[in-house]
C-alpha cells in the first residue's frame, strides 16, 4: 500500500510540473505576440501622425519659388488646396480615411516583410542548395553560379561541395570557404577566387585561364593537370600542392608559397615565379623557358640536366641548388644570393650574367665561363684552374688569392679588379684590359700578357718571371716591381714624349692620352681608339697612319697636321 501511495503521489506531482511547464510556455509565446504587437500599433500612430501633418501643410510654404513657371504652378496648387478645404467635412475625412487605411496597408506589408526577413532568407538558401545540388553532374552552369553567389554573399561555407564539370565561367566567390570541395574538371575561366579557401580542393582537370586566385590558400590541394594560362596567384599559398602536369603557362605566382609541392611535367612558359618560395619543390621533368624566376627561393631544387637558358634567376635564393649539366647560357644570374653549396658541375654558363654574385671558395675549375658577366662578383679564393674566361666582363670583380693557374682569359676585362695574392701561373691573358688593377704579390710566372692594357695596374712584388709582355701598355701610373726593366720586355709607354716608335698599338684604347710630342715613327694605329688623343707636335706621324685608327676626326692636332689632313681630303 505504501509503494501504491508513493506512486500516486509522484504522478501528482509530475501532473503539476507539466501544468507549470505548460503555462510558462504559453505566456512566452502571447508576450513575444504582444511585444510585437505593441511595436506594430506605435509604429502605425506615427505614420498616422506623419500623413495628417503632411496633408494639412500648405504646398506654398515648401516650395522656393525661383522662376515664374515655378510660381504660377505653387498658386494653381494652393487653389486646389483651398477648394478641397471648402468641401464638406464629411468627403474630406473619408478621403482622410482612405488616404491612412492605404498607408496602413502598406506599413504592414513593409513590417511584414521585416519580420520574415530572416526565414525568408533560410528559405532562399535551402532553395540554393536544391539548384546545387539537383544540377550534379550536369556539364553547364545549371543555375548553379548564382546559387554558390547568393550563398558566398550570405557567408555560407561551401566547404565539401560538389560541383565537377560544371561550367562556371566568370563566377565571383571572393573569399569563400572552398575547403575540401570537388570542383575536379570544372571551367572557371575569368573566376574571382581571391582570397578563398582551396586547401584540400579538388581542381584536378579544370580550366581556371585568366582567374583571379590572388592571396588564395590552395595547401594539400589536387591541381593535377589543371590549367591556369594567364591566371593570377599573387602571393597564394600552394604548399604541399599536386601541380604534376599543370598548365602554368603565362602565370603570375609573384610572391607564391610552393614549398613541397610537386611540378612534375608541369608546363612553366614564361611563368612569373618572382619571389616566390619554391623551397623542396618537385621540378623534375618541367618545361621551363623564358621563366622568371628573380628573387624565387630556389634552395635546394634540382635542375639537373634542365635547358634553362636566357633564365631569369637575378636575385634568387640558391643554396644548395643542384644546376649540373645544366644550360645556362645567357641567363641572368646577376646579383644571386646564399650560392653556397651550389653545384655547378659541367654547366655550360656561357654569356650568363653573374654580376654581383657571390662566389668566395667556389670550386670552378674546368668550367667554361666565356663572354660571362661578372662584374663586380665575389670570386675570393675561388678555384677557376683551366677555367674559360674569353672575353668575359671581370671588372671591379675581387679575384683576391683565387686560383687561376692556365686560366684563359683572352681578351677579358680586369679594370679595376682586386687580383691581390692570385695564382695566375700559366695564364693567358693576352689582349685583356687590366687598368687600374691590383695585381700586387700575384704570381704572374709563365703568363702571357702579350698586347695587354697595364696602365694604372699595381704590380709591386709581383712574379713576373718567364711572363710575356710584349707589347703591353703602361703609364706612369703603373707600379712595377723593383729592378723591372719594362724597356726590356717590348712595353710601351702611353706618356708625353714617349718613344713608340714601330710600337703595335692597333686596336689599343688611346682615347683621351696625351701623345703630345711622342715619337709615333712607323707605329701601327689600325683600329686604335684616338677619340679626344692629344697628338699635338707628335713626331713622325703620317695623315696615312692616322687614317686607318678609329676616331682620328675627334683627335688634337696641330695646326700644321691639320692642313695635310684637309689637304689629304681634298684629294
Amino acid at each position: 500500500m505504501n509503494l501504491v501511495n508513493k506512486y500516486k503521489k509522484l504522478l501528482k506531482w509530475n501532473r503539476r510540473v507539466w501544468l507549470r511547464l505548460k503555462r510558462i510556455v504559453w505566456l512566452r509565446f502571447l508576450v513575444t505576440i504582444g511585444v510585437k504587437f505593441l511595436i506594430i500599433l506605435v509604429l502605425l500612430a506615427v505614420v498616422v501622425n506623419l500623413i495628417d501633418i503632411l496633408d494639412t501643410t500648405r504646398v506654398g510654404e515648401w516650395v522656393i519659388c525661383r522662376t515664374e513657371k515655378q510660381k504660377q504652378t505653387i498658386c494653381q496648387t494652393e487653389k486646389r488646396v483651398a477648394n478641397k478645404t471648402e468641401q464638406p467635412s464629411e468627403d474630406n475625412s473619408g478621403k482622410h480615411l482612405f488616404d491612412d487605411v492605404e498607408s496602413l496597408s502598406i506599413l504592414a506589408g513593409l513590417i511584414l516583410v521585416i519580420v520574415n526577413a530572416p526565414e525568408q532568407q533560410k528559405r532562399s538558401q535551402y532553395e540554393a542548395w536544391q539548384v546545387i545540388n539537383s544540377a550534379e553532374g550536369q556539364k553547364g552552369s545549371g543555375g548553379r553560379i548564382q546559387a554558390l553567389h547568393d550563398l558566398n554573399q550570405d557567408s555560407i561555407s561551401l566547404a565539401g561541395v560538389i560541383v565537377t564539370g560544371a561550367d562556371l565561367t566568370k563566377i565571383d566567390l571572393q573569399g569563400a570557404d572552398l575547403a575540401r570541395a570537388n570542383l575536379a574538371n570544372t571551367k572557371l575561366n575569368k573566376a574571382n577566387l581571391c582570397d578563398a579557401n582551396l586547401s584540400d580542393t579538388d581542381l584536378s582537370g579544370s580550366i581556371l585561364w585568366d582567374a583571379n586566385l590572388s592571396n588564395a590558400n590552395l595547401c594539400n590541394a589536387n591541381l593535377n593537370n589543371a590549367d591556369f594560362s594567364g591566371a593570377e596567384l599573387i602571393d597564394a599559398q600552394l604548399v604541399n600542392a599536386n601541380l604534376r602536369g599543370a598548365i602554368l603557362r603565362k602565370a603570375q605566382f609573384s610572391g607564391a608559397d610552393f614549398s613541397d609541392a610537386d611540378l612534375t611535367k608541369a608546363n612553366l612558359r614564361e611563368t612569373d615565379f618572382s619571389g616566390a618560395n619554391l623551397t623542396g619543390a618537385n621540378l623534375c621533368e618541367t618545361l621551363i623557358n623564358n621563366t622568371n624566376f628573380s628573387g624565387a627561393n630556389l634552395s635546394g631544387i634540382d635542375f639537373k640536366g634542365f635547358k634553362l637558358n636566357g633564365i631569369n634567376l637575378s636575385g634568387a635564393q640558391l643554396f644548395g641548388t643542384d644546376f649540373r649539366g645544366c644550360n645556362l647560357s645567357g641567363a641572368n644570374l646577376s646579383n644571386a644570393k646564399k650560392l653556397s653549396g651550389i653545384n655547378l658541375a659541367e654547366a655550360d654558363l656561357k654569356g650568363a650574367n653573374l654580376c654581383g654574385v657571390d662566389l668566395k671558395d667556389a670550386l670552378l675549375n674546368n668550367f667554361i665561363l666565356n663572354d660571362v658577366n661578372l662584374n663586380n662578383a665575389e670570386l675570393i679564393k675561388a678555384q677557376l684552374e683551366n677555367v674559360q674566361l674569353v672575353y668575359a666582363n671581370l671588372s671591379n670583380t675581387d679575384l683576391c688569392d683565387a686560383n687561376l693557374k692556365n686560366a684563359n682569359l683572352k681578351g677579358a676585362n680586369l679594370s679595376n679588379a682586386k687580383v691581390c695574392g692570385a695564382n695566375l701561373y700559366g695564364a693567358n691573358l693576352s689582349g685583356t684590359d687590366l687598368r687600374d688593377a691590383n695585381l700586387c704579390d700575384a704570381n704572374l710566372c709563365d703568363t702571357n700578357l702579350c698586347d695587354t692594357d697595364l696602365r694604372g695596374v699595381n704590380l709591386s712584388n709581383a712574379n713576373l718571371n718567364g711572363a710575356n709582355l710584349k707589347h703591353c701598355l703602361y703609364n706612369n701610373k703603373t707600379k712595377l716591381p723593383e729592378n723591372f726593366d719594362p724597356t726590356h720586355q717590348g712595353m710601351y709607354l702611353i706618356a708625353v714624349d714617349s718613344n713608340l716608335s714601330n710600337a703595335q698599338l692597333s686596336g689599343a684604347d688611346l682615347s683621351g692620352v696625351n701623345l703630345s710630342g711622342a715619337d709615333l715613327n712607323g707605329a701601327n694605329l689600325y683600329g686604335a681608339n684616338l677619340n679626344q688623343t692629344k697628338l699635338i707636335a707628335a713626331k713622325n706621324l703620317s695623315v696615312e697612319q692616322v687614317q686607318k685608327a678609329l676616331n682620328w676626326e675627334f683627335a688634337k692636332y696641330d695646326k700644321y697636321f691639320l692642313a695635310l689632313l684637309k689637304q689629304s681630303m681634298k684629294k
